[in-house]
This record gives C-alpha cells, sequence and structure tokens, in this order.
C-alpha cells in the first residue's frame, strides 16, 4: 500500500529536461483532467469515469450517493471542488496515495494515448507544477526559483513509465 511516506519532499531547480506541466501543452494526456475514461471498481462497483480526477474526488466520499454525485460533476473541475467538500470515508487519509495509483495504473492500462504520452517523455524527471499550494501531489514555485513538494503525482506517473503498468 502506497503511504505519505513514500514521497519524500523534494527541492528541485528546474531543467530544461525537466517536464513540469499545469493542465496544458502536449504532455496534458498524462494530467488528471485529461478527457481519458477510467473503469475501475472504487468501493461501490465498477464504474466508468470521465476522467481520473473524476474517479479520484468521488472515490473521497463516505456514502455511494455522494460518490455518484461526484463522479457525474460536469468537468474535472467540479469533480476536484465537490471531492474537497465531501464528508471524507473514515479511512481516506491512509487509502489516498492507494487509490490515486490504482486511478493511474487504470487510466494508462485503458487509454493508449495517453500511455504514448507518458513513454514519450523517456527518462526525463516529471514534475506536477501548480499554483494552487498543492506541495503534496505537486511541486510548488518558491521564491528563489526553486520548486518544492512531494510530487506524489510526478512519481507515480515516472514508476508506470519506468517499470511497466502493474497488473492489479
Amino acid at each position: 500500500m502506497k503511504t505519505i511516506t513514500d514521497y519524500p519532499v523534494q527541492v528541485v531547480t528546474p531543467t530544461e529536461d525537466h517536464i513540469m506541466w499545469i493542465f496544458t501543452g502536449e504532455w496534458c494526456l498524462i494530467d488528471n483532467y485529461a478527457p481519458c475514461l477510467v473503469k475501475i471498481d472504487l468501493g461501490i462497483g465498477e464504474m466508468i469515469y470521465p476522467t481520473s480526477e473524476h474517479a479520484y474526488a468521488a472515490a473521497k466520499a463516505q456514502n455511494h450517493y455522494t460518490h455518484l454525485a461526484i463522479a457525474e460533476q460536469p468537468d474535472p473541475g467540479a469533480a476536484k471542488g465537490a471531492g474537497r467538500q465531501c464528508l471524507l470515508r473514515k479511512d481516506w487519509e491512509s487509502i489516498k496515495f492507494d487509490v490515486m495509483w490504482r486511478v493511474l495504473v487504470a487510466k494508462f492500462q485503458q487509454n493508449a494515448d495517453a500511455l504514448a504520452v507518458l513513454y514519450r517523455t523517456e527518462d526525463r524527471p516529471i514534475y506536477e507544477g501548480n499554483y494552487w499550494n498543492d506541495a503534496i501531489w505537486g511541486v510548488l514555485e518558491q521564491k528563489d526559483g526553486t520548486w518544492k513538494g512531494r510530487n506524489a503525482l510526478g512519481q507515480m506517473l515516472m514508476e508506470i513509465r519506468d517499470f511497466g503498468i502493474p497488473v492489479l
């Protein structure tokens, strides 16, 4: 099971070899907002989610009704927002990294175009750069020009790319 201890804090000075993205550009298909259907069972039976963001946000919900309401949001930003406002499952903090891992594996197993983009990153470091203060899943720009955070999403993407898609 994946936990926060698998993702130590990093301080990065980006170079042209680094891949950093913020929802745009040639790397957008590896982002959780990308329009890639994800079929997975996240505790209420197998469902098809419009994006990996929908799947992850819905998995937070304490009950089936809220899970479905989040999964049916019109876009990934709305799903993320709804997931932030719902009552969390009691075990959420202990399973959230494992849930993200399972969602990402399902996404790349089921979406050849997204997997091809991930493989095009070759051996370059991947960082989820962001400006919304998420130093767990990504990295945040610091005043000195470095980026700091756990970059759990980037590390999971590199693990899938470098070691292949595991069978769950």
